[in-house]
C-alpha cells in the first residue's frame, strides 16, 4: 500500500469533513453537535457501501477499499470528536442533550451502516 496516497485520501477526507461541519454549524441552531452527528451518518452510509462493492461484489480492490476507507472515511469521520462534544455537554450541565448524543450517535451510526449496505446491494445487484 502506498503511504502518500492513504496519506492523501486521509487529506481528503479531513477537508471535506472540515467545509461539511462549517456548513451544517451555519445553519444548525441547537445544543446538539450537528455537525459531527452527520458527519459520522454520511461515514456509515459509505463504510457500507463499500463493504458490499469491496467484500461481497469485489468490484473494488482491496487496495482502493483500503484507499476510501481507512483513507478517506477514516479521515472524515470523527469519533473522537464526537468523545470529546459529549464530554463537554455533560461537563456543561447539558445531560439530556448529551446522553441523547451519546445514545443516539452510535444507534445512528449503526442504522447509516445498514442503509450504505442495502442502498449498494439494490444499486449494484447484490443479494
Amino acid at each position: 500500500m502506498n503511504i502518500i496516497l492513504l496519506a492523501l485520501f486521509g487529506a481528503v477526507g479531513v477537508i471535506s469533513r472540515y467545509g461539511l461541519d462549517n456548513l451544517v454549524m451555519r445553519w444548525s441552531a441547537t445544543e446538539l453537535p450537528l455537525s459531527t452527528f452527520v458527519i459520522n451518518c454520511i461515514g456509515s452510509i459509505g463504510i457500507g457501501a463499500m463493504y458490499v462493492a469491496s467484500n461481497e461484489l469485489n468490484l473494488v480492490p482491496t487496495n482502493i477499499a483500503v484507499l476510501l476507507t481507512v483513507g478517506l472515511l477514516g479521515g472524515f469521520t470523527t469519533f473522537s470528536a464526537y468523545s470529546i462534544q459529549t464530554f463537554q455537554l455533560f461537563e456543561q450541565g447539558k445531560f439530556v442533550v448529551g446522553a441523547a448524543y451519546f445514545i443516539g450517535s452510535p444507534i445512528a451510526g449503526l442504522l447509516c451502516a445498514f442503509v450504505g449496505v442495502v442502498l449498494a446491494r439494490m444499486a449494484l445487484g447484490a443479494q
